[in-house]
């Protein structure tokens, strides 16, 4: 049996609303079956998705399942990456769907680019309005095609979410690239660990994702002491990271990880999520330790911006008050 080129892995939980959507847009692709394969992990969901995937499955014989219990979407993706065959792979989310004929679209790159990773454009649609944003790669990259991962990274490409991302499987596995388990967040972390390993990217300039942002899903929704663990372990994590940075990367580097932290840090502001005294001197020691430092070496970046000082100063003022 010839090995497919690609390899959609899509984790269910809890999805029945939006699981036939996802689907059907990836079974409606008007392309051979046997070119790609769609691996579903069904994560112990508690609903009814299962039944509306098994329709799938007796129609069409490149579907195929795995069944654990539920131990969150970095297991989901990484179980599903581990039985994959496809020489490149898609993490899908189930309550996303794809364009028309962007599996092709992405065949035709693959088979003229031997690249680690394609990165490509969503549009983000809020759930309740309809309301449509599309996305579009920074000025520092506007123009370019391929570029190394490191270029990519540090010109301010985006990072995540991992579903803009189709990833050549053997770059994966060559690197030991894998989701950190149990934590929220998980893209970050990931992607920026992911992209700086790259030797090439490519830039597909086309809006093939459609990434539903859920009203009832939503991060501010849902925010509480586990995003907040999450975050600290991402940002230790980026740090204990900088020994496979090179030496003359490191500024640019630390540059990245500070816009992170500001970023989760905000977050963290915006929440306004009541944590234990103990949690907040947790995220307290964790912030006061990595930011006053990386934001130096932010203005010693390439791409310094007052926008990113004025986010930063906000947030220290905000955790100040917070702590003191």
């Amino acid at each position: 049996m010839i090995s497919p080129c690609l390899s959609i892995i899509v984790p269910v939980y809890n999805v029945e609303k939006y699981i036939f959507k996802c689907l059907n847009s990836i079974f409606s692709q008007n392309i051979d079956s046997s070119l790609y394969e769609v691996i579903v992990v069904n994560d112990g969901t508690l609903d009814n998705s299962m039944q509306i995937v098994d329709k799938f499955v007796l129609k069409y014989n490149n579907l195929f399942v795995i069944n654990q219990e539920n131990q969150g979407l970095s297991m989901a993706r990484n179980n599903g990456k581990k039985i994959a065959k496809g020489k490149y792979i898609w993490f899908v989310d189930s309550d996303d769907w794809i364009e028309q004929n962007s599996i092709q679209e992405i065949f035709s790159i693959i088979e003229k680019n031997d690249v680690d990773v394609i990165s490509m454009l969503a549009n983000r649609i809020e759930e309740i309005s309809g309301k449509i944003k599309k996305d579009a790669f920074s000025r520092f990259l506007a123009g370019k095609l391929i570029c190394s991962g490191k270029e990519y990274l540090f010109d301010e490409g985006h990072e995540s979410p991992s579903q803009l991302f189709v990833f050549k499987r053997k770059f994966l596995e060559d690197n030991n690239l894998n989701f950190m388990y149990g934590i929220k967040h998980e893209d970050n972390e990931f992607g920026i660990r992911c992209l700086y390993l790259a030797n090439k990217v490519y830039m597909f300039n086309n809006h093939t994702y459609n990434y539903l942002l859920r009203n009832s899903g939503s991060i501010m929704s849902s925010f509480g002491v586990g995003n907040v663990k999450s975050i600290i372990k991402i940002i230790e994590s980026l740090i204990r990271f900088e020994s496979c940075i090179d030496e003359k990367e490191i500024v640019r580097y630390r540059s990245l990880v500070a816009g992170t932290i500001v970023g989760f840090s905000q977050l963290i502001k915006k929440s306004r999520f009541p944590l234990e005294k103990s949690e907040y001197h947790e995220l307290s020691e964790v912030l006061k330790k990595y930011i006053d430092k990386y934001i130096l070496y932010h203005i010693k970046s390439k791409h310094f911006a007052i926008r990113r000082i004025k986010e930063y100063l906000v947030v220290k003022i905000y955790f100040f008050r917070l702590y003191n």
